[in-house]
């Protein structure tokens, strides 16, 4: 089997009359580029040894010389699941490579539709693709499955599944469907509303109002009584179905950017829906998701006046008319 090989050149320093400067001396380091079916079966087999006689749905990272460099497992049956992936060290299932961006993708299980995965890319710069090289920005996947992300391969099968073995799956995976998420007509069915109120600082309750127009502003009731503005909005279905991301970053979905918010993450948590239901997901956040009654959250499945805090932003959930 030929074998494909790049070579990655890089600078080094030689010293000259004592002092370090910029030379001429070049370091070349030989990569292997393992073919994506043998990388597929190196991965699935070394995540099949590593998760034996478990039961339940198990995922991993292959890097491009086939290694398995993370993995995890969902075991539940009987909830709603999430795996956030990415380089942040809040990631649940954390990579090295340059490619992945610090919150790249959120996987979603849920326990009525187990022989399937779903996955929303976190808009990264390099993306998500399914094997025929389709970007992804929220897909339906049938297990087993694998997609690519950036150099990296992810791959993902159920515990039955495994008795397969590594070729099996790989060769399961490269003609495995991908489906674009169906939006549902009942998805949209909420107004979301947020500002910045200082509450946990000042105690002050009697500051929390709703006012009727998203250009009107809260008086946050701090030291410096800054005004902040409330950001009222309303995704359709469709963005639900893709995935609609909180956060201080330019790439979220929230008109305009929540710069005022130094304690909510870039990509902070998703809102998102699948079939007719609507949930939150915190992104492994560095200030964490809380609800007002349960306390801090990974995943809420929204209802109608449910307030949720991201860092000290105030989210407020109200059904629309």
């Amino acid at each position: 089997m030929r074998r494909d090989v790049t070579i990655v050149v890089q600078r080094a320093q030689r010293e000259i009359d004592g002092s370090a400067r910029d030379g001429a001396t070049c370091i070349a380091y030989i990569v292997d580029v393992v073919p994506e079916h043998v990388r597929l079966e190196r991965g699935a087999r070394d995540l099949i040894a590593r998760t034996k006689d478990r039961d339940g749905l198990h995922y991993g990272i292959v890097d491009p010389s086939g290694n398995l460099v993370a993995h995890g497992s969902m075991l539940a049956h009987d909830k709603v699941e999430t795996v956030s992936i990415g380089r942040h060290s809040h990631a649940d299932l954390r990579g090295t490579a340059e490619e992945l961006a610090l919150r790249h993708a959120l996987l979603v299980r849920r326990p009525e539709r187990a022989d399937e995965l779903f996955v929303f890319d976190l808009g990264s710069g390099d993306g998500s693709e399914d094997l025929q090289g389709q970007r992804i920005g929220a897909a339906t996947l049938d297990l087993p499955c694998a997609i690519r992300l950036g150099s990296h391969l992810l791959v993902a099968f159920s515990a039955d599944q495994a008795t397969l073995g590594g070729l099996g799956i790989a060769e399961l995976c490269r003609a495995s469907l991908v489906r674009a998420n169906a939006p549902s007509a009942a998805a949209a069915r909420f107004v979301y509303k947020m500002a910045d109120m200082s509450l946990r600082e000042s105690g002050d309750a009697a500051a929390v109002a709703s006012p009727a127009r998203a250009d009107e502003t809260f008086v946050s009731p701090n030291a410096r009584a800054r005004s902040v503005p409330l950001v009222i909005f309303r995704p359709n279905a469709d963005a639900l179905a893709r995935g609609f991301a909180l956060g201080r970053y330019e790439r979220c979905g929230a008109p305009g950017t929540l710069e005022w918010e130094q304690r909510m993450s870039r990509v902070h948590a998703l809102l998102f829906s699948i079939g007719d239901a609507t949930y939150i997901a915190d992104l492994g956040s560095t200030n964490g998701t809380r609800h007002e009654a349960l306390g801090d959250v990974r995943l809420k499945h929204l209802c109608d006046g449910d307030v949720l805090w991201l860092g000290d932003t105030r989210l407020t959930i109200e059904a629309c008319e």
